[in-house]
Parts: C-alpha cells; structure tokens; sequence
C-alpha cells in the first residue's frame, strides 16, 4: 500500500501496512462492446487489486459478478479463501457479449451478492461492503434508483468508465463524494493503472508488524490495533492463542499421496480409488484393471493386460480400426440384406444374393424372377416422372427457375460427399453439453452412407489450440465414425476458432488428409460449430474457405456471436448459419442440417450446362437408375 505509516524502526520491518477487513464486489461489464482483448485488460485490472490484498475469511472476502443482457455470478464472497485460486478464476472468465444492464448488476449485487447467505458478513461486524462497478458504455436500463437504494443499503460504491462511458451515468451509480468515487479512462489498455488508486482505500496500520505478538505461523492484523493469531492448514491453535498442534497431516503440502491421503494419529496413509492399487512407493496408484473403470470405449468386451486393456468383439462381429467398435463379420446374419432368396457373405463386410435354381437375379440385385420373365417394374408411382421429383426434390437440368429445395434423405445414401466437422471443446460448452454436440454428429454421420467411394467423414476440435481427431481417409463406414465421435473427449479452455479455420482450410481438405482431388467433382461441406466469441481473429481463413469452393455451415449456441456465424458461413450467410440460445435446439438443427447438406450435393451432382448433351442425358438417367435402386432396397 503507498499510504502507510512508517514504522520508526523501518529498517528492519519495512512499511507497516495491512489491508483492511473488507466484503468487496467486482461488478464488471461484459458487454458485446467490450472486445476480447480488453475484456483481458480488465481481468489484469482485477488481479492487480486482488494482489494488494489479504484475502481469507478474517481479512478481504472478494466476490465477482459479470453482467451483459443477464447478471452472472461468477463466484460469492465465499467460495475463494486463498488469494492464488482466486486469480486463478479470474483469469479463467470469459465473456458474455450481450447487452449492458448496470441497473440490474447493482440491484442484484444488493439482494444477493452482498447477503450472509453468499458469504457476506452481518451488518453488526461493521465489515465495509465496498462494490467496484466496471462499464464502457451507456446503461441500457434504469440506475439512478438502485444505486441510490444500494447506498443507503450501506454499499460504498465506485464507479469506473472506460472510452465510451457516461459521465453522468458514473455519477449517479457512484457513492458520495461522487468525485472521489468515480474514475475514467480513455481505454482499457490504461485501466491497470488504477489498480494503485484503490490501495490507499483497502490499506490500514498492520498491528503484527509493530507488535511481539509471539504467533507460532500467522499473525492477522484486526481492526481497533488488535491482532489474532493463526495455524497453517492442518493445524489447530492451542488453548494459549498462539502456539498450532499438528491435527491433519493430509493438509499439508508434500503428502505425496497420489489419489487420497488419510492421517491417523499423525502419520500419512495413501488410498487409491476403483480401480487402482497402491504401488511399492505406497504413494502412487497404477491401474489394477483398467475394464472396471467405464472408460475403456470398448463396444462390445474389455480385456485387461498387466499393463493395459484392449477389446474384443462378440462372436460374428469384428473390431473396426478405431479398435473399440465392432461391424457385424456375416452381414447374411443381420436379416436386412433384403436377399429374396439367398445371401451370400463375401468378406470384408459385402454380400451378394443369389436365386434358386430356375430364376434370375434382376436389376435391383435383390429380388429374382422366373426365367423367360420380364423384370418386375417398380412401383406406377415411380414411373411417373413428375410424382417421382416431388418425392424426392430432385432438381431436373431441364427445368427452368422453379427449382425445388427440398431434399430426400435417399439422396443422401447415394451422395459424394466429403464432410470436415469443426465442434468447439471450449470450457464454456461444459462436459454435459459435449455430450450432445457428439450426439449432434451423430445425427448428421448416421443420414450418410460413409465409404470410401460415397461420403468420407473427418472432425477437427478446438478449444485454446487444434485438436485434430480423424482425417477424412480414416475410417471406411459409419460404424467407424460413429464410434470415434463417441471416444471423444471434452478438452475445456479457450475458444481459438481463427486456428480451427486455419486447419481446417490447409490441412482438412487436402488429398493427404484423404479429402478427393477437385477433378472428381466431390461436394466439400464444413460444419464449423461453436458456442462463444472467438478469441482470435477468423476473417482471414474465412474468407479463404470462400475462395476454395467449400460450403461451410456456422451453428451457434448460447454466447456464439451472430456476426461472427455470418462470417463464417457460405453465401448466402442466411441459408448456411444456425443459432439458438441454448442447447436444447442442438437436435432439430441437426435435421436441418441433414436435408441442407444433401441438398448441396444432389445440387451439384445434376448441375450441367446443357441438358441436351448426350453426357448429360447419361449422367442424369444414372441417377435416376440409382434412386430408383435405392427405393426398391
């Protein structure tokens, strides 16, 4: 603290200063105005006042509520008791980027924030409540009446503008004197500096450095030129005040235990969770069977090793190469080969189907008829050219502007695709949450026919960095896919979406990675999916997904900045970005999705320039044929 009164032997104590016994509130705006990078500024600004601080339950209890459109409580007057974890959730906040509602942070910081309930302390103990409102911009509600009910209430308030502030809103909010109560500053990058006009206020004479106070660990510093004396963790004060008996051994640093540490009578004894046994140090844990802790992602049976564990398939079935799932060995034996007579397994997953002796196998490669009859037609229906469109949306090279936009999922099972996902693993989306954008894919994987000569399926995640999962060359079915979405693990931390276009744009799509080369004419689909700002900037690989005929899908969730899908998404922006406020919409953009993606590929595979071409005519009776074929099936 710089006002401190100095000690008459200085020499040898040093500044004889302690800060005061205080319930603070940081009340900070997190704004859509307030940009990421100064969203971090602040946060320095927080931790400086925190460092000059002595933060326990008989010293400074700090709290901290962020507000935009909604008020969050980041944590209570309670929750931290040591300086260090507190920084730590500082550091580790993020932004909401909505609205400004000053008037409703207050009045919650009043009814809730500063209540015993969240760790305040009661009136009589005459601890100050002191509040610290942060804002960059105009309140867009009320402030004058509640922050005129919060002083009276008891509540010092300071309020603090930063470039595009009100003056006049930082004096209403703002205790009395109001110019000793209110600062601004031209920007975030200076806010820092502030830091040191609030040491004076939070500084008081530190008793424990003028007096013998005999502590055995620490000395606190009271109010009234008091002091009291406390034990380290682990131990408890004698009966004289000053002197700590050792009472938990486990609650010291150094234990060394592994999993849980548990003290009886002094001495240190280790446990090891489930699963695990003690090793020789009997410190450490090693696992004891690695199949009983649920997390092996085994689909049909775990077998554990001495060191590890690998899977194994039921009889019938074999392991797929992400060796957790498992495809069926004799596709005949599933009963949906649709064979009128007979299957025949042919390896590798295939079959064929063969007659009885007298009949042929028709078109349909499923179905037999007698010989020397004709081939059973398909249904009237389908031979009907307009009534088979309709059905399944196709878009004909010789009509005109009334193209259709609806889209079959049949078509999805013929389509050549190459399909990158792009899912956000961000500590906003939460594990909870993970679980439903995996479900998310899963929807999407499972409306493709996934092989190698059809749809190819990579998946890229992200958080503060780029983790890449599987490249699209990777696995040659939906059950392979499928089953590596489900191993995915929840990564938390930061959202660097500007990286994850980077990747996505040089590596994902490149024929090293599996992608098909441009000459095969394959459809190029992204689907980039995020629930926050990006903290890092997006536009350049954006725009250059544009430039490299890959139509990106943006879908957003909860904090997902709308601007930012805009950016992202193909042209036009409004057909191929998706956003809802929470997750429970995950599933029906999903269905969306589906019939949007297919759409892009049946769209390009029956483009041509000339409808009359002999190619063309070919091409589009191919198409049909299949279709028909598929219907049949």
């Amino acid at each position: 603290c710089t006002a401190c009164t100095e000690n008459p032997n200085a020499d040898t104590l040093g500044p004889v200063c302690a800060s005061k016994s205080v319930d603070l509130i940081f009340i900070i705006d997190s704004s859509r105005s307030v940009r990421p990078r100064e969203f971090e500024k602040m946060k320095l600004f927080i931790t400086a006042i925190i460092g000059n601080l002595d933060i326990g339950p008989d010293a400074t209890r700090v709290g901290l509520i962020k507000y935009g459109s909604t008020v969050h409580h980041e944590f209570s007057l309670a929750t931290h008791r040591h300086k260090a974890e507190m920084v730590t959730a500082v550091e580790a906040m993020e932004p909401l980027a909505t609205g400004t509602m000053t008037g409703l942070a207050i009045e919650y910081a009043m009814t809730v924030a500063f209540t015993e309930a969240e760790g305040a302390r009661p009136a009589r103990s005459r601890v100050p409540r002191i509040a610290i409102v942060v804002t960059d911009g105009r309140p867009q509600d009320q402030v004058r009446d509640v922050a005129e009910r919060a002083r009276r209430a008891g509540i010092e308030i300071y309020a603090i503008g930063v470039d595009r502030a009100d003056p006049l809103s930082l004096r209403l909010i703002a205790s009395e004197p109001a110019d000793q109560h209110t600062y601004y500053v031209e920007s975030f990058d200076v806010i820092e500096k502030l830091s040191t006009k609030f040491q004076d206020k939070f500084c008081g004479p530190d008793i424990c450095a003028l007096v013998a106070h005999g502590c055995e660990h620490r000395c606190v510093s009271g109010g009234g030129g008091t002091y009291t004396c406390r034990c380290d963790n682990g131990y408890e004060l004698k009966e004289d005040g000053k002197s700590c008996r050792l009472v938990d051994p486990c609650a010291l640093e150094g234990h060394g235990c592994e999993h849980e540490c548990f003290g009886e009578g002094g001495v240190v004894r280790c446990r090891c969770m489930d699963g695990f046994v003690l090793d020789v140090d009997k410190k450490s844990c090693r696992i004891a069977d690695p199949c009983t802790l649920g997390e092996h992602g085994c689909e049909h049976r775990c077998v554990s090793t001495p060191d590890s564990y690998f899977c194994k398939c039921d009889e019938g079935f074999v392991l797929n190469d992400d060796e957790r799932t498992c495809s069926i060995a004799d596709p005949c034996v599933r009963g949906d080969h649709r064979c009128e007579h007979h299957c025949v397994p042919k390896g590798g997953g295939a079959f064929e189907c063969e007659c009885n002796v007298g009949f042929a196998l028709n078109d349909d490669r499923r179905t037999c008829r007698a010989l020397g009859t004709a081939v059973a037609r398909a249904q009237n229906n389908n031979n009907n050219a307009s009534a088979f469109n309709n059905r399944f949306g196709i878009i004909l090279p010789f009509e005109s502007t009334a193209q259709k936009t609806s889209t079959s999922l049949a078509e999805c099972r013929v389509s050549h695709t190459d399909l990158v996902f792009v899912i956000d693993s961000s500590k906003s989306i939460t594990p909870e949450n993970f679980e439903l954008v995996k479900g998310f894919v899963g929807q999407i994987v499972g409306s493709l026919d996934v092989a190698p000569e059809r749809s190819r399926v990579g998946l890229v995640q992200f958080s503060h960095r780029v983790h890449p999962e599987f490249p699209l060359g990777r696995h040659s079915n939906a059950a392979g896919v499928l089953g590596a979405v489900a191993a995915l693990r929840y990564v938390g931390k930061g959202t660097s979406t500007g990286q994850a276009l980077r990747h996505l744009a040089l590596k994902s799509f490149s024929e090293g990675e599996g992608a098909r080369a441009p000459s095969q004419n394959v459809t190029r689909v992204a689907v980039v999916f995020t629930d926050g700002r990006a903290q890092d900037n997006i536009t350049e690989w954006a725009s250059k997904l544009k430039e490299m005929d890959v139509t990106v899908y943006a879908v957003g969730i909860g904090k997902a900045v709308e601007s930012e899908l805009r950016e992202i998404a193909s042209d036009p922006d409004k057909d191929h970005f998706y956003y809802s406020t929470d997750f429970s919409a995950i599933s029906r953009i999903a269905e969306k999705l589906k019939l949007r993606i297919c759409a892009e590929e049946v769209k390009k595979s029956l483009s041509v320039s000339d409808p009359c071409h002999c190619e063309a005519a070919l091409e589009f009776r191919k198409h049909v044929l299949s279709l028909i074929e598929n219907l049949q099936q």
